[in-house]
């Protein structure tokens, strides 16, 4: 596919998924990644990687799924 382009990040659909299944609000997700990781994402940008309209740093997304108790292969879809 030489032509194909990806567009948004496609983890986001996976870190809210796996959110809601393990029953953690974006909030305490929030507050989680912040005491824990050191990682400042808001409800607000937690909401925008869901939906694809923010990019998740590589950084980000070692937190987001040690948070979630995932590895990061889990959230690419890669199993």
């Amino acid at each position: 596919m030489p032509n194909a382009r990806i567009t948004g990040n496609i983890v986001g659909a996976a870190i809210q998924k796996t959110r809601l299944k393990k029953q953690i609000n974006q909030v305490d997700l929030s507050a989680e990644l912040s005491v824990t990781y050191g990682i400042e994402l808001s409800q607000n940008l937690i909401s925008k990687i869901e939906s694809g309209r923010r990019p998740v740093r590589d950084k980000e997304l070692m937190a987001i799924a040690k948070a979630l108790g995932v590895t990061p292969d889990i959230l690419f879809g890669i199993t």
